[in-house]
């Protein structure tokens, strides 16, 4: 009899977590149709999506041998060699490539395009990380009687956090791949360590190797991995801390070492530390930005947990956290935030890690109080229903915040100027005024554009390629990290040494005098 109730309960529990994923998926598929605009859009940090679909392009149209799936930002043609990119290096075919995030968070896309042959267009990930982290929940919270209502407020606070809806949304850079692959390493770790597993302490070894090579949060959390190693099982096993430390050690070797196949080894180290002290803790970003960027990634959630934290407090009088080490675990990464404050503050993505610690003290908050109330039912109800309404306001927030996305039409345009100097101006060499090149330009155009130089550098170029025309494309309207609107340009004729201006306006080319 028991084994037939034991086996009965088991095929429930199984049923009310697929139960729960196929909640998980229909939620954030509501959640996406609601914030989709069926008119065009531009949108903050756009350019980390364009850069990626640049570098996709450019590995389609270079041979593998050459770049070796290093994040090339330079186009197959010969009119994109030899033309720099903000902190760039080339190699010795005047290729240039990005040296501050790794290759990984390049080839992943690249290699899902290619599988299911998508063109080069912006996409994004969003549901396998929210069912990870619903699996983590269960995982957690298997032996509470209140599992499945604990995973659902999980879900709920982790799917209406704005930068979330943004970051695993429309924008894609290397961060979006870690709210993935950083909950994979977390989940193996706890599953090693409550199930004494070895199949997934080997996971969690393949994750910490893996992690920091995709982006640079891997490094900082290995660090903590390391040292819950160090305080809690140091007596019992000195090994794993070490393994841990030199895994991280060898993933920063081998980042390294695959750089260093195809560029210079002094230009690639001095490049690398110079993009460090730019975006970390020796910049003038004050803490305070970075504190102001977090009340706006995540918004309601935070008028939630003060909420369940007071309760709890008056309540039961104590805050009791049973789950300190994952909590301690997810914290750990956002230290990253504090150490590269310049990027997270700029690039909102950064910040995204910050859910994690979040959605797991709320998890216990809600935890503890339903254990400890006497109507269970009314505690549970009422924090349902209060995460409910952070999940409406927080999704209505992004959709009317115009700090996220907002409504313009520069797409037409740009495609008609295009086409019109294409068409007018072949031999020609492009450049930008007073902007960087962030990706969409060239693929616009489908060739290098020319960033930050001089006008008289720019025309001795023009000579030396032996082109008639020099094109200085400039903006309409430009916000950091947006994609550029474009204007018009400047016509700089290098042969009978004249110019002209056109415009773009209402999809009409204009000469002007």
């Amino acid at each position: 009899m028991k084994n037939n109730e034991n086996i009965k309960k088991t095929n429930n529990s199984k049923k009310n977590i697929y139960l729960l994923y196929i909640m998980t998926i229909i939620i954030i598929i509501f959640v996406a149709i609601i914030k989709y605009k069926n008119y065009e859009v531009n949108y903050y940090n756009s350019d980390a999506t364009w850069h990626t679909l640049l570098t996709i392009e450019a590995y389609n149209e270079t041979p593998i041998s050459k770049h070796l799936f290093l994040p090339i930002v330079s186009l197959g043609g010969n009119t994109d060699k030899n033309i720099p990119w903000g902190d760039t290096i080339p190699d010795k075919d005047g290729n240039y490539y990005y040296t501050s995030f790794s290759p990984a968070g390049y080839f992943l896309p690249w290699l899902f395009f290619k599988i299911f042959n998508l063109p080069i267009s912006e996409s994004s990930i969003y549901i396998i990380s929210a069912l990870l982290l619903v699996k983590i929940i269960t995982f957690l919270y298997r032996k509470n009687r209140n599992v499945y209502l604990i995973a659902i407020v999980g879900l709920l606070v982790y799917i209406s956090a704005p930068e979330i809806l943004h970051g695993l949304g429309i924008t894609y850079w290397h961060h979006s791949i870690m709210q993935v692959t950083l909950l994979i390493q977390l989940y193996y770790y706890l599953k090693s360590k409550q199930d004494n597993s070895k199949i997934a302490k080997y996971v969690f070894y393949g994750f910490t190797l893996i992690n920091p090579y995709i982006e640079w949060t891997g490094y900082v959390a290995n660090i903590g991995f390391a040292l819950s190693e160090f305080f809690i099982n140091f007596k019992k096993d000195k090994k794993q801390s070490l393994i841990i430390i030199l895994l991280t050690i060898i993933s920063f070797i081998l980042f390294c070492m695959h750089y260093l196949l195809v560029v210079d080894a002094n230009l690639f180290f001095k490049t690398l530390k110079k993009r460090f002290l730019e975006r970390g803790v020796t910049t003038n970003t004050p803490i305070t930005s970075l504190i102001t960027g977090y009340i706006t990634s995540f918004k309601y959630i935070w008028l939630a947990l003060i909420i369940l934290i007071i309760f709890d407090l008056i309540k039961n009088r104590q805050i009791k956290l049973e789950n300190k080490l994952v909590i301690f675990l997810c914290l750990f990464p956002v230290l990253e935030n504090i150490i590269m404050k310049q990027h997270a503050t700029v690039y909102s993505y950064d910040r995204m890690k910050m859910i994690f610690p979040l959605v797991f003290i709320m998890c216990e908050l809600t935890c503890h109080i339903i254990e400890n109330s006497k109507l269970k039912k009314i505690a549970a109800s009422t924090i349902m229903l209060m995460i409910f309404f952070v999940l409406v306001l927080n999704t209505k927030n992004y959709i009317n915040d115009t700090h996220y996305i907002w409504q313009t039409n520069y797409r037409t345009n740009n495609e008609k100027l295009a086409e019109y100097i294409k068409n007018n101006y072949e031999n020609c060499i492009l450049a930008i005024k007073d902007s960087g090149v962030r990706g969409y330009i060239n693929l616009l155009f489908k060739r290098g554009i020319y960033e930050l130089e001089t006008l008289d550098n720019l025309k001795n170029i023009a000579k030396m390629n032996n082109e008639k025309y020099l094109v200085m494309l400039f903006l309409k309207e430009y916000e950091h990290g947006n994609v550029c609107n474009l204007g018009g340009a400047t016509i700089y004729d290098i042969e009978n040494n004249t110019e002209e201006k056109i415009i773009i306006k209402d999809g009409i080319i204009e000469q002007v005098n």
